[in-house]
């Protein structure tokens, strides 16, 4: 019975992406490493700017000050890991800047067994370029 359960999540799970190729659907998106996600796209362009005036040493100082400015955030690896599905959807275009919304779940361990888990839904502005093939960056090979 086991063995029948694995096989048909195996099926779902390989013919997905077929699938939402054949029915016109846009496949699962997520980000790149380093993507900025900002309040508006006026934001996002302030912050590349300033991330190229910023020397690497203080790019920590940067990362905080648009944070607390509420402006923008940094989406890193660790945060990519912490996605939930449906990951990035596309909310509204504007030329090459996109309105996304995605989800973060957040762990904290309360005691040995026990987690306190909180998700955190995401609206913001990004570059069109920062987004990637969920299933690429999964599997680390290209979709077809």
């Amino acid at each position: 019975m086991k063995r029948l359960a694995i096989a048909a999540a195996l099926v779902v799970a390989l013919a997905s992406p077929a699938q939402a190729a054949e029915s016109g659907e846009e496949p699962p998106q997520t980000f790149y490493n380093h993507t900025w996600v900002c309040t508006s796209p006026e934001a996002y362009a302030t912050a590349v700017q300033r991330e190229a005036e910023t020397p690497r040493d203080k790019f920590g100082a940067l990362k905080v000050a648009l944070l607390e400015e509420r402006l923008c955030m940094l989406v890193d690896e660790e945060q990519l890991e912490d996605m939930m599905a449906p990951f990035v959807q596309v909310k509204e275009t504007q030329g090459e800047m996109v309105k996304v919304e995605f989800i973060i779940e957040f762990y904290r361990k309360v005691e040995f067994l026990h987690r306190r888990i909180t998700r955190v839904f995401y609206t913001g502005w990004t570059d069109q370029a920062n987004l990637r093939n969920y299933h690429e960056w999964l599997t680390g090979k290209p979709q077809s």
